[in-house]
């Protein structure tokens, strides 16, 4: 009877999904198994805040932001994405890991790429010509 306190508080953590007091939260979302379009997959590449990758959601990016994917149509096989931030003007965007992005006709940001330049670390040149989060890593 004396443990009865212990097993119970203990089934109430469990039911309520408490947390390690520790402060170190061992469990991960991240088995591996689930989509690559998720902006978390796995431990997800150190990544400029300003170009996520797109989440799994209906709504992919925030704000007026705007979705762009390279791989299957499947979001499980993506092999990168990133959510670009809307514009008017180049003046209008935020450099993507220090190097210069312009503004595109569609009024998106995108730093361009191709076979001869370079996209920032834990970035890969996409389908569409821009620089995206790489997904497959």
């Amino acid at each position: 009877m004396r443990n009865a306190p212990v097993f119970a508080l203990s089934a109430l953590c469990f039911l309520l999904g408490c947390k390690n007091p520790g402060g170190d939260d061992s469990t991960s979302s991240s088995t591996g198994d689930e989509p690559h379009c998720s902006a978390g997959y796995g431990d997800g590449p150190e990544v400029d805040p300003n170009y996520p990758a797109c989440d799994c959601g209906e709504d992919r990016c925030s704000g007026e932001s705007s979705c762009v994917i390279s791989g299957p149509a499947s979001e499980s096989l993506w092999t990168s994405s990133a959510c670009l931030p809307p514009c008017s003007g180049d003046a209008d965007c935020p450099t993507l890991s220090g190097k210069t992005t312009k503004c595109s006709p569609a009024g998106f940001c995108r730093l361009e790429c191709n076979e001869d330049s370079t996209c920032p670390s834990g970035y890969v040149c996409g389908d569409g010509g821009e620089c995206q989060v790489d997904l497959t890593g």
